[in-house]
């Protein structure tokens, strides 16, 4: 299993979760991946901690605030982006008819965080590393390995994530839809596709998806700890099985069986 030790700029880097019970967070994503929940030392932390793989952080998790519990805001997953100059991006953002929700804020000796929307209301996160770059691992098992933005209206999204973070897009049919892939430097970044009416008010998001090596055992365990699936697998040819899945707080994301995994 190779390790990251580096993310270039606008690239996903890391990934926390917003949880309504951290116990049932660590337990569920235990038995899915083998994660091992630790909680950071000290008083000035607000709870977050960290889900570590083979002793290297993968993603984080920390308890929903009880004015978020009161704004209805459900457990989820946060994507962020890495940037080399975060002052830079969340002005870029306000440019391009984005909003910032968070502001700047500093971590001591691990870097510097933001949280943004997209001006069709898509939110993300903004890091810049200090010690601390990003997950230890991806396309691995156990790690993010893909993310997608669903919306409605590609035009819009795809504008604002060109302008802010230097993305190229290139559509193309995948069955019945549209889908986009965003790249940068020739090098794929994230999908990107316009949400069907079936979906309802589901509001525009990101959906990051977690390597698996047996899609269907990761499944059987999400059932098992009370989880949703919420898309059945299907199959893309060249990419390999994916499902999406909600967790046992309430958290939606993706598993994803590669190609590469599935020929292993």
């Amino acid at each position: 299993m190779a390790e990251v030790t580096n993310y270039n700029n606008a690239e996903f880097c890391w990934l926390d979760l917003g949880t309504s019970d951290r116990e049932k967070s660590k337990e569920f994503y235990s038995n899915l991946f083998g994660w091992f929940g630790f909680e950071m030392p000290g008083e000035d932390t607000g709870g977050y901690s960290m889900f570590l793989m083979n002793q290297k952080p993968v993603a984080g998790y920390f308890p929903l605030m009880p004015e978020q519990i009161a704004m209805n805001i459900p457990p989820h997953w946060m994507s962020y982006l890495k940037t080399d100059d975060i002052n830079e991006t969340v002005k870029l953002v306000k440019e391009n008819g984005g909003s910032i929700v968070v502001d700047v804020q500093v971590v001591p000796t691990q870097g510097a965080m933001a949280l943004a929307q997209t001006p069709d209301g898509g939110m993300f996160g903004l890091w810049q590393p200090e010690n601390h770059f990003g997950s230890a691992y991806k396309e691995e098992h156990g790690s993010f390995s893909w993310f997608e933005y669903g919306c409605r209206d590609r035009e819009v999204a795809i504008k604002f994530f060109e302008s802010v973070f230097g993305w190229q897009s290139q559509t193309s049919p995948m069955g019945e839809m549209l889908y986009t892939l965003l790249t940068k430097d020739e090098k794929m970044i994230a999908g990107l596709y316009e949400l069907p009416e079936s979906m309802g008010d589901v509001p525009n998001h990101w959906l990051p998806y977690f390597e698996i090596n047996d899609i269907d055992k990761g499944i059987e365990v999400i059932l098992a700890n009370s989880g949703t699936i919420l898309m059945p697998k299907m199959f893309v040819e060249n990419v390999g099985h994916f499902a999406v899945f909600q967790d046992n707080v309430g958290a939606v994301s993706g598993l994803l069986q590669s190609v590469k995994m599935e020929n292993c």
